[in-house]
């Protein structure tokens, strides 16, 4: 995908989008699965359909934007707004978002998330959210990855929100999603990643703006390797189950298994990563041999020997000496 082009892509009414956590990078997700009718504290779910967030790419991650006014046929008035009434469609199960005055499974506090079928008319305004837009006015155009936004409930008031805790088995120990009651918390902001399909059947990909490519800055090897550490230990405290790119202690010396970063199928390109041998074993030498000397020493201490010697006896010696 293209991040120039999709950078200010508008979002429309009955676009299928996905849409991920801003700090945690994990997809609202939902699937067919329940929640237990009693959790291990002994409180009651609804048994609803589980909403949870999801690190990687699936269709179970795809939600329909819906109105909750009347919209024209074609033309501006389909452009999602700030502080617009919406509804979102969870496009497999094809069941309405919805958030109710039931316990979270992780936290009695706030409040469960789950989804409910559209015909049920009576709990229609459990489905009713209001976008909010960071830093926007009334009439500012919703747009994917630039836009971030706060999901309100309307009824109850809580915010959309997830935290890094995972749900037990029963959901596949993915991350929760509860309504957070503290509207001042910065970490319940969401951004559309990507626009999937266009509920008109017209072509999606031609509504943005002229965007000038931003200017690649030269960064220092020292800078990028510091930095792609950091997103490795980041991505990986993310994650909360298994996935087929896993690899076992075992085969990190080696770098037996990579994962393919990036294909082309039309030109034939791909970028297949593997491990950084030469880091990985000069810092495990590195650790060995400091482990090894740190070990010895305190042996050799234990036995009244003194084959590292104190900085401060080092500055005596050196005072005796001058003083002679």
């Amino acid at each position: 995908m293209n991040y120039n082009i999709w950078l200010m892509a508008e979002i429309r009414y009955f676009d299928t989008v996905t849409i991920k956590h801003k700090d945690s990078k994990q997809f609202l997700h939902s699937h067919v699965d329940k929640y237990p009718l009693r959790y291990d504290d002994g409180r009651i779910s609804s048994q609803g359909q589980q909403v949870t967030c999801y690190p990687h790419n699936d269709t179970n991650n795809q939600w329909q934007i819906l109105p909750t006014k009347d919209i024209p046929e074609t033309g501006r008035g389909r452009v999602v707004r700030h502080s617009d009434v919406i509804q979102l469609k969870h496009i497999v199960t094809e069941t309405l978002l919805l958030t109710h005055d039931v316990a979270s499974p992780l936290m009695p506090t706030n409040q469960e998330f789950t989804t409910i079928s559209p015909d049920k008319e009576d709990r229609r305004n459990d489905t009713l959210f209001q976008l909010q837009l960071s830093d926007a006015h009334d009439g500012t155009a919703w747009k994917s990855l630039s836009g971030h936004f706060k999901l309100q409930h309307l009824p109850t008031k809580v915010l959309l929100w997830t935290h890094p805790k995972a749900l037990p088995e029963w959901a596949y120990s993915q991350q929760e999603v509860n309504g957070n009651k503290n509207l001042q918390d910065k970490t319940t902001f969401w951004y559309v990643d990507e626009i999937i399909a266009d509920g008109t059947g017209n072509d999606f990909k031609n509504r943005t703006v002229h965007v000038e490519p931003k200017v690649v800055k030269k960064r220092s090897f020292v800078k990028k390797f510091v930095e792609l550490q950091i997103l490795m230990l980041q991505h990986n405290a993310g994650l909360t189950a298994d996935h087929p790119y896993a690899s076992d202690p075992i085969e990190w010396p080696f770098s037996l298994s990579g994962v393919s970063f990036w294909t082309n199928n039309e030109k034939q390109q791909q970028i297949y990563m593997i491990g950084n041998l030469l880091g990985f074993w000069i810092c495990s030498v590195g650790v060995s041999i400091f482990v090894g000397i740190m070990g010895a020493d305190m042996l050799a201490r234990r036995r009244g020997l003194d084959p590292i010697e104190d900085s401060k006896s080092t500055c005596l010696r050196s005072k005796r000496q001058l003083t002679l």
